[in-house]
């Protein structure tokens, strides 16, 4: 198995396929329903959106690339930053 856990909201990939465009950076502000990124699959086209408001971390998913059912295509930042470590 190996990778990165993904928590319930993090975008995973619905289906094998190709990603085309990466509409995102790390670090971008998105809101729920926003399209994050284009993906070809069984010769469609798939907009994979943002599932909550949040901010990107980091990307996972590289245009061109293909990506396997339920790959983490990108992560959001924790929602509470204040919590830190003392």
């Amino acid at each position: 198995m190996g990778g990165a856990l993904a928590s319930t909201a993090d975008p995973i990939a619905p289906m094998p396929g190709i990603v085309d465009k990466i509409l995102v950076q790390e670090g971008t502000n998105v809101t729920q329903g926003q399209p994050l990124i284009i993906m070809t699959a069984m010769k469609m086209e798939h907009v994979i959106k943002a599932s909550k408001n949040g901010t990107i971390g980091k990307i996972n998913a590289k245009a061109g690339k293909v990506v396997k059912k339920g790959d983490i295509l990108l992560t959001y930042v924790a929602d509470d930053k204040t919590k830190k470590a003392s």
